[in-house]
């Protein structure tokens, strides 16, 4: 008889991997507070658990659970993006905690997802760990390079056909179709939106603007950002109250910039399809922007 209650107990102790659910968030939470990161609030994790883009596919992540208790977590966003001209299913994998003691049965948690052929994953944040981990799942690497650009205020390169336009209201009433949807499905995240105005020309522009940094990471029209952006970065960054302005370098494709710096700091974006057509995914439906990174 005891050794059937051993045996019992023991089989009791392994965790099993599940879909999380939107009620989880109360059992992942504590996990989330494991990872110390001050700058971020109850309400601004509980941004994980909402189907922002009402995905039929939607789940807030993974979890790995022992009895009623959770003890590891991957969040996933699901979205749908266009890739060369058809929607496609994106997950991107945000925070992997686990604790110590069950460290052993991570790897299961990711198999779900890598084995969907359906799926685009992408990691926009991946720490040293976890980029190795998707390095060896057969992640690609996408986009690492940055530039920092400073402000130019000499007026050989400012001109006063460009108009910068924040208010929302007036953003969504001049741009097109396609860049209101994008638009739409972002701007209630408090972020950076921004759209830049030269005679019949525009660009829609979003980021992140903290610490009197702006981050750019989506532009709707890259030719015309990379011709004209040395016309008005300084009355750009002068908008935002910022000191440096970062950006994608695939935003750039190679265009040279005065008074930049090119930098590599952190791990490359990663990502795994199937799909020849995606070279490097783009971070606007990612963590980044939900939680203002």
């Amino acid at each position: 008889m005891r050794k059937e209650t051993e045996i019992k107990v023991k089989q009791e102790s392994k965790p099993k991997v599940r879909q999380a659910v939107i009620n989880d968030f109360g059992k992942v939470y504590p996990l989330l507070e494991e990872m110390n990161n001050t700058r971020l609030s109850k309400g601004d994790w509980r941004q994980l658990f909402q189907n922002h883009w009402a995905i039929e596919e939607f789940s807030p992540g993974i979890v790995l659970e022992i009895g009623d208790k959770i003890v590891g977590y991957i969040g996933t966003i699901y979205s749908r993006q266009m890739v060369a001209g058809k929607p496609q299913l994106f997950c991107n994998l945000t925070t992997w905690i686990v604790l110590d003691e069950y460290r052993s049965y991570s790897i299961m948690m990711i198999f779900s997802l890598v084995r969907n052929k359906n799926l685009v994953l992408t990691s926009f944040s991946s720490n040293n760990v976890t980029y190795e981990v998707y390095k060896k799942l057969g992640f690609k690497d996408g986009n690492q390079s940055k530039r920092i650009v400073y402000p130019f205020p000499f007026s050989f390169f400012q001109s006063s056909d460009y108009k910068i336009i924040t208010d929302e209201q007036v953003i969504n009433d001049n741009i097109s179709q396609d860049d209101k949807i994008i638009f739409n499905d972002h701007h209630r995240f408090g972020n950076a939106y921004v759209l830049i105005k030269s005679k019949d020309e525009g660009c829609l522009l979003m980021g992140v603007s903290r610490d009197k940094l702006l981050r750019v990471y989506f532009v709707s029209n890259k030719t015309f950002f990379q011709r004209h952006l040395k016309y008005f970065r300084h009355k750009l960054m002068s908008q935002f109250q910022a000191k440096r302005m970062q950006i994608d370098e695939q935003l750039l494709n190679g265009a040279s910039l005065f008074l930049s710096r090119k930098v590599t700091w952190g791990n490359p974006y990663q990502f795994k399809t199937s799909l020849k057509e995606l070279e490097s995914p783009s971070p606007e439906y990612s963590e980044i922007f939900l939680l203002n990174m």
